[in-house]
Parts: C-alpha cells; structure tokens; sequence
C-alpha cells in the first residue's frame, strides 16, 4: 500500500566471507533510486523503503558472492494505490 513501509532482508545461512551483496530492481543497481535505504553487515544486508510510492514497485534481487560462488535471490513488490494517494502524502 502506497505510504506503508517496507523490509526485506537477504541473509547468508553458510559460505565463506568475505561476502559482498548487491541489490537491483528490475535488473538495475538501486543505488539511483529515491526513498531506498540498504545497510550491510557481514553476513546480511537489509532493503528499507520507509514511505513506498508506486515506483517501487517491481522486481527485486538480492545478489551474494563470494570467492567460490555467486548467488541471488528475487522477489516481486506490488504496490496499491493511486496517483492520487501518492499526492497526498506529498
């Protein structure tokens, strides 16, 4: 819903670190769009988006890597609402 706030975590459960994490959304590196927070720690990174507008929504992965391998993980954000919801919080 248009304003809630939003949490995603990507976790590493086992592997070597050095790790080195990336977000993308729709396939493009996040760090261009507004209102998207990342923090990281060793073996985890978070997603926040505090106020979600309608273009959040989409595709989002989470990429892990390492010396020996390389992984990722995506899922789909929809967002509910209108133009109109997105005008008002404004």
């Amino acid at each position: 819903m248009v304003g809630m706030k939003v949490r995603a975590m990507c976790a590493v459960s086992e592997g070597d670190p050095p790790f080195q994490f990336g977000w993308r959304k729709d396939g493009l590196p996040i760090d261009t769009i507004q209102g998207i927070n990342v923090e990281a720690s060793t073996d985890y990174t978070i997603l926040s988006i505090d106020s979600v507008e309608l273009s959040h929504a989409g595709n989002y992965s989470c990429l892990v890597a390492n010396e020996g391998a390389r992984v990722g993980y995506s899922s789909t954000l929809r967002v509910n609402g209108t133009k109109r919801d997105t005008q008002y919080r404004q």
